[in-house]
């Protein structure tokens, strides 16, 4: 029910969003000035919504492959997109005394663009890397690398996933960081409406990076069966992500053109963080083991800026004593 229901919701949102940029295409995509990034999101526009028209198809027929060659190409356009936006408007070297997209007085900085774009290539370290976790050999509890097929390489092949999908980490220094508590410490109101969705956005990415990101990832390199990333529980998941990635960027464009109204854009980021969440809770349900999670959130905050150690060492801690099957 909660599937559907986030099918729905994101379905809704991606038909708003693709009428508002089809009823001004002359004015957000035909400017000669930052052609490659308006070509650039105008194929990730067109290429999402491809993929959410996709999820009212029969589950069954679904294929691995074209699901892969899918998500690594959505991916790709993600990281093109953000990173020319940064290429092509940066160099105003914009300045906002407020972060994010969801104050009228904000404006996405040259910072923000690289930050996103970081976290576009941790995107596409996860899908890739989770399609490689599900062509992996199984044991009948999982990897459990001292217990079984510890004298084959293909045994440490999970983990070696891991690290991969991981290792981006090492590289978080070299990008901006803009946290998202300085729109809300000052001295405005702690209870207006903008301030609330920023914590709740804040709340939203401490559950994200450690549940959906670290979790998601130790426990399929542990599971005797991980996600069905073709299935449309996942799916629905990975769309909804993708979409609240990049799409409240888009959503301030259109408010800053005055195209739609800041009221207007606060609504439609309100329905998609509601459509990522239930499509997120259940990921979380079928796909994550709360313990993995739970331990994850806590090296964050114990051993910070060290995600790699943390994540390695959770998944060899869970190895050596044991990890319950999780079903996908």
């Amino acid at each position: 029910m909660m599937v559907a229901a986030a099918i729905v919701i994101l379905a809704t949102f991606i038909a708003i969003v693709c009428t508002f940029a089809l009823s001004h295409a002359d004015k957000l995509f035909g400017p000669r000035h930052g052609r490659t990034h308006r070509l650039a999101g105008l194929a990730y526009l067109g290429w999402l919504a491809l993929g959410v028209v996709g999820l009212f198809r029969d589950d069954e027929t679904a294929s691995r492959p074209r699901t892969c060659a899918y998500d690594v190409v959505l991916a790709l356009l993600g990281t093109l997109a953000t990173f020319s936006a940064a290429n092509d408007f940066g160099g105003r070297r914009l300045t906002s005394k407020v972060s994010g997209v969801l104050d009228d007085r904000s404006l996405v900085t040259r910072s923000e663009m690289l930050e996103h774009g970081f976290y576009q290539l941790l995107n596409l370290a996860q899908i890739v890397g989770l399609y490689a976790q599900s062509t992996c050999t199984r044991g009948p509890r999982g990897v459990f690398l001292f217990k079984r097929r510890r004298e084959t390489a293909r045994g440490w092949l999970p983990l070696i996933i891991l690290g991969v999908q991981t290792v981006p980490w090492l590289a978080r220094s070299r990008f901006p960081v803009n946290s998202f508590s300085a729109n809300y410490t000052g001295d405005s109101d702690p209870w207006l409406f903008v301030n609330i969705m920023y914590r709740i956005k804040k709340y939203q990415y401490v559950f994200y990076k450690n549940a959906l990101l670290h979790g998601l990832n130790i426990s399929a390199c542990l599971s005797s069966t991980p996600p069905r990333i073709q299935g449309r529980r996942f799916r629905a998941y990975w769309l909804c992500l993708n979409a609240a990635y990049t799409h409240e960027f888009f959503l301030q464009t259109l408010v800053k053109r005055r195209l739609l109204g800041q009221g207007r854009m606060l609504q439609l980021n309100g329905l998609l963080m509601v459509g990522s969440s239930l499509a997120a809770l259940e990921v979380l349900r079928h796909h994550v083991d709360w313990r993995i999670a739970c331990l994850s959130l806590f090296a964050n905050f114990a051993n910070r800026k060290h995600d790699v150690a943390n994540t390695l060492c959770i998944a060899l801690a869970f190895s050596v004593w044991g990890h319950d099957r999780l079903h996908g």
